[in-house]
């Protein structure tokens, strides 16, 4: 387990920069990362009772997201024993969750206090033998 966990900060404020981008591109409107964040996870904000959008947002994701896999890839590649599955967790993390194809297995955690405590409860239960 030693050597096996690794913190890095995955750059998602980037990802909704050009999400906040987009939305002033196509609305003329301002919006911060919050509102990003909901255009992000429910496919819309409303201002002043209208539903807004981003358009492309497949497009707008791609490279963060090629960029995160590579990371996780090159860990698992450069670890001296391969694991049976990765733990990963946090606001990057998250975003990745359905939308990336990695080589190795991944667990992504909903509550990233808690990334840790399953990756160790993984090597307990299935790990030792």
């Amino acid at each position: 387990v030693e050597g096996a966990t690794r913190s890095v900060s995955m750059g998602v404020s980037m990802f909704l920069d050009e999400i906040v981008r987009a939305f002033y591109t196509q609305h003329g409107l301002t919006i911060n990362h919050e509102q990003a964040v909901q255009i992000f996870d429910e496919g819309h904000i409303i201002i002043l009772d209208e539903p807004y959008s981003v358009r492309g947002m497949d497009e707008i994701l791609a490279p963060y997201v090629a960029q995160i896999s590579s990371m996780i890839d090159g860990f698992f590649e450069n670890l001296p024993k391969k694991p049976e599955v990765g733990i990963v967790g946090g606001g990057g993390a998250l975003a990745l969750k359905g939308r990336v194809s990695l080589r190795y297995k991944l667990h992504i955690a909903q509550n990233p206090d808690m990334a840790n405590a399953v990756g160790y409860w993984h090597y307990g239960t299935n790990g030792i033998r």
